[in-house]
């Protein structure tokens, strides 16, 4: 099972997918975000790398379905995406946690166009679970 991603891992995420910006709309639908929300992202941001930024962030603020490694992953890898390089190294390095024996590459190399990935904070669950409790805690302020 994929570990919940929380708005810590923005940074990373970004850093990770940078390359696919230009498709961030796309992401989005992918990542199960609502058009209108996407739409609304458009009308607001100015450019590209804001519009990017604002789906990633939203998706990391999204409790159902939670922001997964695996969704990401899906998303990456999905046809109208289509982006599989980076798929494929997020998925070796954050979900299976070890390359594949016939991908000898270190953690910096694990794909064209990702620069540097950056470890997973531990622990993730109760990182995920914290985050929930925040976002119940300030609908109720």
């Amino acid at each position: 099972m994929s570990e919940c991603l929380t708005t810590k891992q923005l940074k990373t995420v970004l850093n990770l997918i940078w390359k696919d910006r230009s498709k961030w709309f796309t992401i989005g639908i992918q990542l199960n975000l609502e058009e209108s929300e996407l739409r609304a992202i458009r009308t607001n941001c100015h450019n590209v790398e804001d519009s990017f930024t604002e789906m990633i962030s939203l998706w990391l603020h999204q409790v159902d379905p939670k922001p997964t490694w695996t969704a990401l992953v899906d998303a990456l890898d999905s046809p109208p995406v289509d982006s599989k390089g980076t798929a494929k190294a997020i998925k070796e390095q954050y979900i299976l946690k070890e390359p594949h024996s016939d991908s000898e590459k270190d953690d910096h190399d694990l794909s064209e166009g990702v620069n540097e990935l950056t470890p997973i904070e531990p622990p993730r669950k109760v990182a995920c679970e914290l985050e929930k409790l925040d976002r119940w805690f300030s609908k109720l302020a």
